[in-house]
């Protein structure tokens, strides 16, 4: 079984310990979303708010387990109000965090209106503007190539430790010349990496040119091959190199691409923290698929090659992120609307 597999079967396994004994109709409830880890979080979000309404005796049940559907007849917009106030009062709680909460909660009393346990949506009566985040624009942070190249120079001095220097590389290079997200880097097994090409699994066929089998985010069935770029590849290949001689040193092995200083798979916190530590504070690891983004579209024009390189179930998210108007072509281009043809 691999990685994120076994990691998503933990998790279903964990939520299944925690859902015991639940009430039928909350486990109904948190089982209608697909992934487990959605499941997780919005039972983490219930939980803690029907928790709330028996502190505040909102309910008058001794507890979680013996709470009913027809519990929450009773419970008014003025409830909801109180309990996010008293979020806004928590330092843990962000204004989109808040959101959220508020996004499943209205997922929560839709269920409980078409299961016709109570009479209407007492969220959607809580005050919208109270608890609305800005929109957003699109616009995403990405950093210069000067930047990135002084990110890769302090990478390569690092603390003097061959193996860290050649993984972190091998990590920013892989990040930046595919667009893989954090959480897939971390899942990749040795395996999973083409260097000399190979059978595609989603286009079928063989490539001479560089790739790695993915599981993409909230698929745990199915792999991807997503192309990486020649610099990624020359990258790779120096830290497998280091790898082996690394796991023969500690008489070790590991089906885990990017390992520890352990030996043990890679957490994204490590790699969270190098980042800031080399770059000053200035990249991130998600930057680096914001930048492959920008420069798979500044350099073909093409929104489809992005959405397909980097994933996007909708090609809206890809235009939204990545294609930029020009102020001043928009001003002209108005400027020139005419009536007229010549």
């Amino acid at each position: 079984m691999c990685y994120k597999v076994e990691t998503y079967a933990k998790l279903a396994t964990q939520l299944r310990d925690k859902m015991q004994g639940m009430p039928e109709f909350i486990v109904n409830f948190i089982n209608s979303y697909k992934s487990t880890a959605t499941r997780n979080n919005n039972w983490c979000i219930l939980k803690g708010f029907l928790e709330w309404l028996l502190d505040r005796k909102y309910m008058v049940c001794k507890d979680i387990f013996s709470i009913t559907a027809s519990d929450f007849a009773t419970i008014t917009v003025s409830n909801l109000d109180q309990y996010f106030e008293y979020l806004q009062g928590s330092k843990n709680n962000t204004l989109e965090t808040i959101c959220t909460k508020k996004k499943v909660l209205n997922a929560f009393w839709n269920y409980l209106l078409e299961n016709g346990n109570v009479e209407k949506n007492v969220v959607k009566f809580v005050s919208k503007s109270k608890y609305k985040t800005e929109k957003k624009r699109g616009e995403v942070k990405v950093q210069t190539d000067k930047e990135q190249q002084a990110f890769l120079n302090r990478l390569s001095t690092g603390n003097n430790n061959e193996f860290d220097i050649e993984r972190n590389i091998a990590i920013v290079k892989l990040l930046a010349g595919s667009g893989i997200r954090c959480q897939e880097l971390i899942n990749l097994d040795v395996s999973d990496v083409f260097l000399n090409g190979g059978e595609l699994l989603n286009e079928g066929g063989e490539t001479k040119s560089p790739f790695i089998n993915i599981l993409g985010k909230g698929n745990i069935q199915e792999y991807e091959s997503v192309f990486i770029s020649s610099e990624a590849a020359e990258a790779l290949n120096k830290y497998l190199i280091v790898r082996t001689k690394f796991l023969l040193d500690k008489h070790s092995e590991s089906e885990a691409l990017f390992l520890s200083n352990r030996g043990v798979r890679l957490k994204k916190t490590a790699i969270t923290s190098f980042f800031k530590r080399y770059s000053n504070g200035e990249i991130t690891p998600h930057m680096m698929r914001h930048y492959v983004g920008t420069k798979l579209y500044e350099s073909t024009g093409d929104l489809i090659l992005v959405q397909k390189q980097l994933r996007h179930s909708s090609r809206e998210t890809t235009a939204k992120y990545y294609v930029k108007t020009n102020k001043n072509n928009l001003i002209s281009a108005v400027g020139n609307l005419s009536v007229y043809s010549n």
